[in-house]
């Protein structure tokens, strides 16, 4: 269960994706920390793997080899990811986030196609979330979307009054900061913490394509679990430029 939150600003003309770094097994017991987003400076864009994070580099070797534009990987994935997931042998599940500028649409877009139809790890079995489409079938996202979906008790203690897509690229990025991190001290439906390693930011406009990281967990230690340090969210508010909130219960 990567997170991968994304955020399409039309009125600046920009795109925000962040993704966290853990690479781990069924059980959650990690087994090392791996970028999930790859750029194509050439579209401008790129591609974040949700799944089978060793498919990032080699999905996005091939799709930005392959396609000149953003708007020719949109008409044709439909057609060529079959092909180069049985050719690589990418048996397991992924989730394929695609973003970039479209320049036949005017603006900046985001997309997700599936390579199956498993569940992906840390969904329940039996249930698909809105975003899940049926395998090789491209489908645009709206402009913010957050993954996984962050428990709401934990936006009431964190105090979070959510993103838009007008906020200015200094208050997007700190916000991201503060939804990666809740994302991190989630328990979802298996109770394991999946959000871990660091945790990074990757602007893309017209220009080009500039990464940064926005949190590091040293905590967290290949051959275990996840195991988030506690977290003072009016503290955490504090510091990093927030109203201090309130904790949950208190009147």
């Amino acid at each position: 269960m990567t997170a991968t939150d994304i955020v399409i600003s039309p009125k600046h003309q920009t795109i925000h994706v962040v993704t966290d770094a853990a690479s781990y097994d069924r059980n959650g017991v990690l087994a090392g920390f791996v970028p999930k987003f790859y750029p194509a400076p050439g579209w401008p864009g790129g591609i974040a793997i949700r799944g089978m994070s060793v498919a990032t580099p080699i999905l996005g070797y091939e799709l930005t080899n392959a396609f000149a534009t953003f708007d020719d990987v949109v008409e044709c994935i439909e057609i060529v990811l079959p092909s180069i997931v049985n050719r690589w042998q990418l048996t397991n599940h992924i989730e394929l986030l695609l973003v970039g500028f479209s320049e036949s649409r005017g603006g900046p877009e985001a997309y997700v196609i599936e390579t199956t139809d498993q569940t992906p790890i840390g969904v329940p079995e039996g249930t698909k979330g809105e975003y899940l489409p049926e395998p090789f079938v491209l489908q645009r996202l709206p402009n913010v979307i957050v993954g996984p979906v962050i428990p709401g008790d934990i936006i009431l203690d964190a105090w979070f009054e959510g993103l838009s897509e007008d906020d200015e690229p200094a208050v997007l990025q700190n916000k991201l900061r503060k939804v990666i991190e809740m994302q991190r001290h989630a328990l979802f439906d298996d109770r394991i913490h999946w959000i871990g390693g660091y945790a990074q930011h990757t602007t893309i406009t017209r220009e080009g394509i500039t990464q940064c990281l926005l949190q590091r967990w040293s905590e967290d230690q290949i051959g275990q679990l996840i195991n988030p340090a506690p977290i003072d969210w009016p503290k955490w508010n504090v510091a990093h430029g927030f109203s201090p909130g309130r904790r949950l219960g208190a009147g």
